[in-house]
């Protein structure tokens, strides 16, 4: 039980910090953006390419973090 109330309250602390900054998007974000607003991805393909990129990037930039906990 303690240990749902740390991570709720973490959780909670996180939302309160992210709410407080200027809203920014991350460049994996930013790059989505880009690559929807092509007109050559104004497909479905074109689309789940652009989304398959961006969730490939992010992928990896979680496990940039990720990682070293399983070590």
């Amino acid at each position: 039980m303690l240990k749902r109330s740390i991570v709720f309250a973490s959780t909670s602390l996180a939302c309160a910090i992210a709410d407080a900054q200027a809203p920014t998007l991350h460049p994996i974000d930013a790059q989505l953006h880009r690559c929807l607003e092509d007109t050559t991805n104004q497909t479905t393909k074109g689309m789940r390419d652009c989304a398959y990129v961006a969730m490939e990037a992010w992928d990896a930039e979680m496990n940039k973090v990720i990682k070293p906990c399983w070590v």
